[in-house]
């Protein structure tokens, strides 16, 4: 059976100077830490959404929404909608589409959540693309009849064909290809563990910072069964990691400012 098509998200980027933002921090002014959570409680279900909004026109069941909502950042239902009128005034969600539409989203989130969906198409296709080049260069010509060495033959093909769609796109894509069944036993746990968004984020951070790399440094590139082994490379790259320049030269220098 065909795994179902992904929607929503399990994964979204959380900038490291989010505190900084105005609106952020109107939102702390008034509401203390209070106002932080609600913010990216309120991103995390607006992400887990297909369209990417939290729908609350239903004015039947928008109380109880709302009521969920504030036991989740732990504030009372009151506290909760002076701190939703808040960020609409200050511009953290659509406030005219939530007045006309009962819609909580906002531009930035549907821009951050368009990227990962094209990203996720892309994948999407070039499997597809390669599953069908390997098939027809495996497909073997027809034979007569079937034989019992034959059946087992094929018994033994179908158990050994274990590899999810996601894996086998990801591990075509990596420079050092090694033991794969490893690097799908790693896969498959770091994707239970965070979501296939977010490896899939870390594995383009550390395959766009490599690129950059010197020629000679590629060579020492992560194995794939090490990248998400047990010593959790991929941590390291939750975030673009640009490659820096030594101020007093010109040379390359990696991302602690040290020359190559």
């Amino acid at each position: 059976m065909a795994r179902p098509i992904k929607e929503g998200m399990d994964y979204f980027p959380h900038d490291v100077n989010a505190h900084t933002d105005k609106k952020i921090e109107a939102l702390r002014a008034l509401y203390g830490n209070n106002g932080y959570a609600f913010y990216f409680i309120m991103l995390e279900q607006i992400y887990q959404e297909p369209t990417f909004e939290l729908d609350v026109s239903d004015a039947e069941t928008r109380e109880e929404t709302f009521q969920i909502l504030s036991r989740k950042v732990s504030v009372t239902l009151e506290e909760f909608k002076q701190i939703l009128n808040t960020s609409l005034k200050w511009g953290c969600f659509d406030k005219d589409l939530y007045t006309t539409q009962g819609i909580i989203t906002s531009n930035g989130i549907k821009k951050r959540a368009s990227v990962v969906i094209e990203k996720r198409d892309k994948m999407r296709k070039k499997y597809h693309q390669e599953k069908r080049i390997v098939s027809d260069a495996e497909t073997p010509p027809e034979m007569g009849e079937e034989t019992p060495q034959s059946k087992v033959k094929k018994s033994k093909e179908k158990k050994s064909n274990i590899y999810t769609s996601e894996f086998e796109t990801w591990y075509l894509s990596w420079p050092r290809q090694q033991s794969k069944q490893d690097s799908f036993k790693n896969f498959e746990k770091r994707r239970k563990e965070h979501g296939l968004d977010f490896i899939l984020q870390c594995s383009e951070n550390y395959l766009g910072y490599l690129r950059l790399l010197p020629s000679d440094k590629q060579e020492f590139a992560y194995s794939s069964n090490n990248f998400f082994g047990q010593k959790a490379y991929y941590l390291d790259f939750q975030e673009p990691k640009p490659i820096q320049r030594n101020n007093q030269s010109s040379a390359l220098c990696d991302s602690n400012g040290i020359p190559f």
